[in-house]
C-alpha cells in the first residue's frame, strides 16, 4: 500500500508543479484595443456573423480548376473555402488586395472559434516578448521555397534569421492595436496583436497576430494571421498554423 500512496503523492505534486509553471488562470478571450475596427466587429461575438457579411467590392479569382476557371466569392466564408484553389486575380493588380482580405477572413474565423484558455504561459503584453531568440525563424519573411526550407531548419531562431536584430515597439497612432516591428537584411516585419484566447482548442492561451512583411525598396509584400503560444513561462514561442 505504501508504494501506491507514494506514487499518488508524487503525481499530485507533479500536477501542482505543472500548474505553477503555467502561471495564474488566463484572462477571458478578448479582442485587443483597436483590433475590431479594421475587421468591422465590436467584440468576439460578432466574428461568426462577419464571416457571412457581403463584401463591398467582390474580387474575381482565377482558380486551378482549369483554363479560364474563375469565381467571385461574396463573403469571407466563401472566400476561405476557395483559398486552396486560388492562383490569381482578375485583374492581376487586385492580388495584394486579396491577400489583405484573406488575412482578415482568416482572423475572423479564428476569432469565431475563440474559447476560454485553461492555462497560460504568455507574457502580460506584446512588448514583453521582444527577445528574438525566443521566436522561431519561421516568423521571418521568406519569398522562395529555398528560403522557407532554410528558416524551417531545426534550432533556427528569429535572432539568427534577422542578424541579431531586436523587436521595437511601434506606436501606430489612433486606435490601432499594439504592434512590434523588426527591420533587417532588406526586409521589415510588423506584428499587430489582435486577440487572446484559446483558438486551437488545446487549452493553452494563444495570441492572434496580424503578420505583415515587405521588402525594403521593392514591391514584394505579404500579410497573414499567425497564432503565437508557448507552454513554459521562460520558454520559446511557437508560431502557427
Amino acid at each position: 500500500m505504501r508504494p501506491r500512496i507514494t506514487l499518488l503523492v508524487a503525481a499530485a505534486l507533479l500536477a501542482v508543479a505543472v500548474q505553477g509553471r503555467a502561471g495564474p488562470p488566463p484572462p477571458a478571450p478578448a479582442l485587443q484595443p483597436g483590433a475590431g475596427e479594421g475587421l468591422g466587429i465590436a467584440n468576439l461575438g460578432d466574428a461568426g456573423a462577419a464571416l457571412l457579411r457581403p463584401f463591398d467590392d467582390p474580387i474575381v479569382l482565377s482558380l486551378d480548376a482549369g483554363s479560364g476557371a474563375t469565381s467571385t466569392p461574396l463573403h469571407c466564408q466563401a472566400l476561405l473555402e476557395l483559398a486552396p484553389h486560388i492562383v490569381g486575380t482578375r485583374p492581376a493588380t487586385d492580388w495584394n488586395v486579396l491577400q489583405q482580405r484573406l488575412a482578415d477572413c482568416h482572423a475572423l474565423r479564428w476569432l469565431a472559434a475563440a474559447g476560454q484558455a485553461r492555462r497560460s504561459a504568455m507574457p502580460p503584453r506584446l512588448d514583453a516578448a521582444r527577445e528574438t531568440w525566443r521566436w522561431p525563424a519561421a516568423i521571418w519573411p521568406a519569398v522562395s521555397r529555398d528560403e522557407v526550407d532554410a528558416l524551417a531548419g531545426a534550432g533556427q531562431t528569429l535572432r539568427q534569421a534577422s542578424g541579431r536584430r531586436a523587436w521595437t515597439r511601434t506606436a501606430l497612432g489612433g486606435a490601432a492595436p499594439e504592434a512590434l516591428t523588426l527591420a533587417a537584411r532588406g526586409y521589415s516585419v510588423r506584428l499587430q496583436w489582435l486577440a487572446r484566447g484559446d483558438f486551437d482548442g488545446d487549452g493553452w492561451e494563444d495570441w492572434l497576430l496580424r503578420w505583415q512583411a515587405r521588402a525594403e525598396g521593392g514591391s514584394w509584400r505579404a500579410v497573414r494571421c499567425v497564432l503565437l503560444t508557448r507552454k513554459m513561462p521562460a520558454g520559446a514561442f511557437t508560431v502557427g498554423p
